[in-house]
């Protein structure tokens, strides 16, 4: 037997219903940005080798709620880690330096593995390479 309900108790169920799976969402996203996180620092100390510690230190995912969806962004650089840009593209010229995708690999491992119906609430993106420590 169904049950009736009147108008203002549906639109508190639909909200109660709405807040729960936004929750859901939200949890996924932290975890999504975890794992984010821990396969980009994971790449960036095998090759290159960590040295110092301050790309591995800079690098961040981070979660930021829209009114559509969750978006999730992995980045790395600050002023100590400026050279971040560098290890990931590489560089040109004289004793130029391969790229070594430290944090497009982590992206593309972690978006593999996000399921397609879900990648409509969770926007995956890398920023830009100019955030990478460049100067204005």
């Amino acid at each position: 037997m169904s049950r009736v309900y009147r108008f203002d108790q549906f639109v508190d169920l639909m909200n109660r219903k709405h807040l729960n799976t936004r929750k859901t969402f939200e949890r996924l996203a932290v975890r999504v940005r975890r794992q984010l996180s821990y396969e980009a620092k994971k790449n960036a100390t095998t090759y290159p080798r960590r040295r110092t510690g301050e790309l591995y230190k800079s690098i961040k995912a981070t979660v930021k709620p829209t009114q559509d969806e969750f978006l999730i962004s992995l980045t790395a650089g600050n002023e100590t880690a400026f050279y971040a840009r560098f290890v990931e593209l590489g560089t040109s010229g004289k004793g130029s330096m391969a790229p070594r995708y430290y944090l497009r690999r982590a992206f593309e491992k972690v978006n593999s593995f996000v399921p397609n119906d879900l990648k409509q609430y969770l926007g995956l993106y890398l920023r830009d390479p100019d955030f990478y420590g460049q100067r204005e």
